[in-house]
């Protein structure tokens, strides 16, 4: 099993505050016709590899731009009031309040076994209710998103006691160097069973995406 870089599961870590404090992310597509459309998606699920798959329901208008599009932007921001609180009366952030994933979306495919467990275990709280058992049942289908670069939230005001990310680069998310063990074993890891991507690598700082103490 490949294992996530110390960088990547930093930013698992916001992503991960995003979801339980927003409930979804919104993810920017563009129309054939340069129009842009933000869908919220909810069942987003990231994997230790760098990518992340999401089920194929109540986003329309995401299917049909990825019909001729499949370049997608994925931001996750933490809304907790905690989080906002302590970073407002401390004047200072102790790390990224959001991130912005840049990639691509795969074809529609059926979900396998152990991807429908992960959202059944996600809606059952909410199934619970007449509405939830509506809105959160025939998740069958989902997409592969493969992210090849992220970009940090950034307010300058109260992060500049973080190290910085070089303009124009921030954060690539990018394989290690052709040759290195680390590739060789994350490809070794990768072949064979699930057919997802391989590997990759983000070159966040890590000191700048840690939560506040």
């Amino acid at each position: 099993m490949t294992q996530p870089t110390e960088q990547w599961r930093a930013i698992l870590e916001i992503v991960e505050r995003a979801r339980k404090t927003t409930g979804h992310f919104a993810v920017a597509s563009v129309d054939r016709h340069g129009i842009p459309n933000i869908t919220p998606v909810g069942t987003v699920f990231f994997r230790e590899d760098g990518t992340a798959f999401y089920f194929d329901r109540y986003t329309r208008a995401l299917a049909e731009n990825l019909a001729t599009n499949p370049h997608v932007c994925l931001l996750a921001v933490d809304r907790g009031p905690l989080f906002w609180f302590r970073s407002l009366a401390l004047g200072r952030f102790g790390g990224a309040p959001g991130v912005r994933l840049y990639g691509t979306v795969g074809p529609l495919r059926r979900a396998t076994a152990p991807e429908l467990d992960r959202v059944r275990r996600r809606v059952r709280p909410m199934r619970l209710l007449p509405g939830g058992r509506l809105l959160w049942s025939g998740f069958d289908q989902v997409r592969d998103i493969t992210f090849t670069s992220a970009r940090l939230v950034r307010y300058p005001a109260m992060m500049s006691h973080l190290p910085d990310i070089e303009p124009g680069a921030c954060a690539r998310i990018r394989a290690p160097p052709a040759g290195s063990a680390r590739r060789r074993d994350s490809s070794r890891a990768d072949q064979g069973s699930t057919g997802r991507p391989a590997a990759t690598q983000s070159w966040i700082p890590s000191r700048y995406l840690r939560t506040l103490p």
